[in-house]
């Protein structure tokens, strides 16, 4: 009875070692490795944001092509890790930020992803894109490794694009403001009324 408690116990502890394990996750993004650039090939101001965490790459393929430029539905299926503020033209976390894995959504070995805005604040971008790598280093690293994702290893873009030759720029794409989106919804309501009114 009291190994069987015992073991519980450990076990337990275990589990809640695991939930809470910090690891170390550096971003790079620099003249030297490439930078990240509007969709005019401009450099992004200082403050913009970049996201990185995991993002669920499956459902994201089978969302339609308006619902990948909807923030919210983008956003569900992405758990951030952490945020990095462009600065020059690059981002930079360097041996500052380890951060503790959340209780889901992210597992070590999993793929590492980074959600790029034109904007301080995401809801209020007017562009962005999303980037990764096949690399071994864009995966979750298991405590205490730390993993530091360099644009130089990107290859996979899943919104937006690339340009330039030897260090390779990328580049994001337009999508509507939220705002927007509530302009849009809010003229179809009000296009379904006058018809409704009219029958």
């Amino acid at each position: 009875m009291k190994k069987t408690t015992l073991f519980k116990l450990s076990f337990s502890f275990l589990l809640v070692s695991l939930v809470q394990a910090s690891v170390g996750v550096n971003v790079i993004a620099n003249s030297g490795s490439g930078r990240y650039l509007d969709s005019s090939s401009s450099t992004l101001t200082d403050g913009s944001l970049l996201r990185f965490g995991a993002l669920n790459i499956s459902s994201y393929n089978a969302l339609s092509a308006s619902d990948k430029i909807n923030f919210s539905a983008v956003d569900a299926l992405f758990t951030e890790l952490g945020t990095v503020s462009a600065s020059s033209g690059n981002f930079l976390s360097i041996n500052e930020n380890t951060y503790t894995l959340p209780a889901s959504g992210v597992n070590a070995g999993d793929r590492l992803y980074v959600w790029v805005f034109n904007s301080s604040v995401a809801l209020s971008s007017t562009e962005w894109g999303i980037f990764s790598s096949s690399n071994v280093q864009w995966t979750m690293p298991v405590d205490p490794n730390t993993n530091t994702l360099s644009t130089s290893t990107l290859e996979n873009v899943y919104f937006g694009g690339t340009s330039g030759s030897g260090p390779t720029n990328y580049t994001l794409s337009a999508v509507p403001e939220t705002s927007t989106y509530a302009l849009v919804f809010g003229f179809i309501a009000l296009s379904w009324v006058a018809i409704r009114r009219r029958g």
